[in-house]
């Protein structure tokens, strides 16, 4: 189930204008990507661009997430980011 999710989440990221670099590692029951704009890219923007490709890909979550993905910002005169951090439930025994 993690990289169905990092897939249809990555898909929407990467239809984000000025985005200059994603990355996205998931390991056990946690999904992180990382998303780094353009510097010219104002960054209360470039969270409402995040946060529409979070909601764009919601529908094509799975339903047995436990919750919907969250993120978090950064300024980029400290370290030009964000990170997006999501529980992706336990896995099959």
């Amino acid at each position: 189930m993690p990289r169905s999710v990092t897939t249809r989440l990555e898909r929407q990221f990467g239809q984000m204008p000025a985005l200059g670099q994603m990355t996205s590692v998931s390991s056990f029951a946690t999904l992180r990507s990382r998303c780094k704009f353009d510097l010219d890219r104002d960054i209360d923007a470039a969270e409402q661009d995040v946060q529409a490709a979070i909601n764009a890909a919601s529908n094509l979550l799975p339903p047995s997430l436990p919750a919907p993905p969250t993120y978090s910002k950064s300024n980029p005169a400290d370290s030009p980011i964000l990170t997006l951090k999501h529980q992706l439930g336990h896995p099959a025994a």
